[in-house]
């Protein structure tokens, strides 16, 4: 099973150079084939039982209570900011929801979101349960026996401890992430990592690319 943090993973791409994007709907086919091959996992024949991609959600109550802030402020730098973001989000949205879209036709993927949350003092959105999410769908499958090896495409230390649980339940983790996204804690708990940084042009090229100058992050994702 591999389990994507959505926004660690593209965090990851943008350190290897800031206008890479995801192909998410061909990252499991080059795990499938780096476990096979680089880790000599063929002789196993393994399956891919499914992905799944967390991400926060540019929700319908998210982006009500901008426009709530928005009409409200007083201030008119304030304002400004306010106003500047809803125009991101505007853009990224309408990209966001065709990602969506398109994912349901992505084979053995399944999409996790939780509504973005907005905070008024920063006049920012960001993710907020994620970690939660990714640590109870790693431990719940593999009390369930559903795997025998995760792929987690985070380096978050937060999911320390879901990791060490799961290792206890004699499943293997392997950690692909980006060098500078990943915990050392979290390096070193791991079964074995895959170090974005350290992958050939050709192998990144294969979950990834640089779009057309204009293109937005969601957008991107559309690509199959």
């Amino acid at each position: 099973m591999i389990f994507v943090d959505y926004d660690n993973f593209r965090s990851s791409l943008t350190h290897l150079h800031h206008t890479r994007q995801a192909k998410v709907s061909r990252l499991a086919d080059f795990i499938m084939q780096y476990i096979g091959v680089k880790m000599g996992y063929e002789k196993y024949n393994p399956e891919l039982i499914r992905t799944y991609v967390y991400t926060g959600e540019y929700a319908d109550t998210t982006i009500q209570r901008i426009k709530s802030h928005r009409d409200t402020e007083n201030k008119k730098e304030k304002k400004e900011k306010i106003i500047k973001l809803l125009g991101d989000i505007e853009r990224r949205s309408d990209g966001q929801r065709k990602f969506f879209e398109n994912a349901i036709q992505f084979d053995f993927l399944e999409l996790r979101v939780k509504p973005l949350q907005y905070s008024p003092q920063g006049i920012k959105v960001f993710q907020k349960g994620v970690d939660v999410q990714i640590a109870v769908d790693l431990l719940a499958n593999a009390y369930r026996n559903n795997y025998d090896v995760a792929v987690l495409c985070s380096g978050d230390v937060d999911l320390l401890e879901s990791i060490k649980m799961v290792k206890d339940l004699g499943k293997k983790i392997i950690i692909m992430c980006h060098k500078n996204l990943m915990s050392k804690n979290i390096r070193k708990n791991a079964d074995h990592v895959i170090l974005m940084e350290e992958l050939g042009v050709d192998e990144i090229e294969k979950f990834s690319y640089l779009p057309a100058v204009g293109g937005n992050q969601f957008m991107t994702n559309t690509s199959s």
